[in-house]
């Protein structure tokens, strides 16, 4: 296996003043963030992530994307010096890339069903989950499928890429010029990845994948810098540091990581909730339930469980679910609903998750206004949450990332159903951002973690009892 030769970039020393710039394309937002060196956001700016929903099939708006780093990166440098650049990216996406330098192919948007097409070729050859500790997902969310159905779709654009680029080191790419390849993109649910050996799986070969793939390069090290036709458009210098970048539940679960030698869990909430147990024991993940192995930074693997939470959630509650009611309404409304019998059963609108295949159904008298579909929501993503939890095996703190840090009642009941755990909120709502802007920066300090509001006893005694009749319709 190849490896990058590259040092760890830190601007502990250099440019002890200036901000890391983080580039974190998120399947619903786009952003680009400045991280001082007190871990604030200094700078943001954000757009939607926009599918393409033309031929050959739907796909990435690289363009787009492309477009507004640029423009965003020349307004960030004007508020704030850049001392360095980190990508993240979501997992389950890749770009091919020719001879020139561009795109062999668009990159497939992984919602789409196409790869499902080759599914009965893709088993025969996909290695088992004890190899790779992913599991067998819909669409395009295992990456190899996503890349024989491309192999077989489209064989003289395949025929000419040159380069097999993760989706943070793609953007890393068109910023430096430089390809390389990393391990919590690689090891996000691709088939592509063997966490037990840290080195390719045999899905590599089987598909002859591996001249496409360039050298391995750790996260935290510098792949480049900034291409300097980008640094004069930009107005930043040229020699500027590009990381290699990372995977964003990898980062997020990176941002906590650091001085913590006991167990903990981090539930990175987004489009998805990623749940991942951090220094757990030995635990027999089920693959059936959407639960497989993440891998951080240093390439160990990371148990985990997931589910569509932001999707699911909206979809609950409805288009109108901002800004979110207050905590007292919501827990009033909560009161409501477990007096009431309201239920929800998943699934609404995700792929995956715990309970796969299932349609999810609303059981009791509708909701009557908004704030109680909020709460109704609220409520179902934390019994959905806990889930994720229990099937990962996951002790010691709770920390929660990302907007369902901000939903009063997610915390509070989530900390009503696991007394023995401590439920702590992250107070910044870009995680992933200061995860990342941390490999830039080690000696960032580690953030402030409030603890959630814990609710009363009674409520509490209600709540385990809703939990149980919502396992038995589930």
């Amino acid at each position: 296996m190849e490896t990058e030769t590259a040092n760890r970039h830190s601007t502990d020393e250099a440019d002890a003043d200036s901000c890391i710039a983080v580039f974190d394309i998120g399947k619903t937002n786009v952003k680009l963030s400045l991280v001082d060196p007190a871990a604030r956001i200094a700078f943001e700016r954000r757009i939607p992530n926009k599918v393409v929903d033309a031929a050959p099939y739907p796909h990435v708006d690289a363009d787009a994307i492309w477009q507004f780093l640029i423009a965003s990166l020349a307004e960030a440098r004007r508020h704030e010096p850049i001392a360095a650049l980190v990508t993240v990216a979501h997992g389950a996406t890749a770009a091919l890339i020719d001879e020139q330098g561009a795109l062999a192919l668009p990159i497939l948007d992984y919602e789409h069903r196409g790869p499902e097409e080759v599914s009965g070729a893709y088993e025969a050859i996909r290695p088992a989950f004890c190899e790779t500790q992913s599991p067998a997902l819909p669409c395009g969310l295992n990456l190899g499928r996503q890349l024989l159905w491309q192999k077989t779709m489209f064989p003289t654009q395949f025929i000419s890429a040159r380069r097999l680029l993760l989706y943070p080191q793609y953007w890393t790419h068109r910023l430096t010029g430089r390809a390389v390849a990393e391990m919590t993109a690689l090891g996000c649910h691709t088939d592509l990845w063997c966490p037990a050996t840290r080195d390719y799986s045999r899905l590599v070969d089987l598909m002859s994948l591996r001249e496409l793939l360039p050298p391995l390069s750790p996260a935290a090290c510098q792949a480049g810098v900034i291409r300097e036709d980008l640094a004069g458009r930009i107005g930043i210098p040229s020699g500027t540091p590009v990381l290699t970048g990372i995977h964003d539940s990898a980062a997020s679960f990176f941002k906590h990581r650091a001085g913590r030698d006991t167990p903990f869990v981090v539930l990175s909430s987004g489009t998805w909730l990623i749940a991942m147990a951090g220094h757990a024991g030995p635990i027999a993940l089920d693959h059936a339930r959407d639960c497989l192995s993440n891998v951080e930074i240093g390439g160990a693997p990371v148990p985990t469980a997931r589910f569509m939470a932001g999707r699911e959630y909206e979809t609950v509650a409805g288009r109108q679910s901002h800004p979110l009611p207050t905590r007292d309404d919501l827990l009033r409304a909560l009161g409501r609903i477990m007096a009431d019998g309201m239920f929800v059963t998943p699934n609404h609108g995700g792929e995956g998750g715990p309970f796969p295949g299932r349609l999810g159904r609303f059981i009791g008298r509708a909701p009557t206004d908004p704030v109680e579909r909020q709460a109704l929501a609220s409520l179902y993503v934390t019994l959905m949450a806990d889930e994720c939890v229990a099937l990962i095996g996951g002790e010691g703190e709770i920390i929660i990332e990302g907007p369902l840090g901000r939903n009063g009642l997610f915390a509070s009941a989530l900390q009503g159903l696991r007394p023995h755990q401590e439920v702590l909120l992250s107070e910044d709502a870009t995680g992933a951002a200061v995860g990342a802007a941390r490999l830039a920066r080690p000696g960032m300090p580690c953030p402030s973690l409030p603890r959630s509001l814990p609710l009363d006893e009674e409520t509490t005694r209600k709540l385990f009892r809703y939990r149980e009749t919502w396992r038995s319709l589930v």
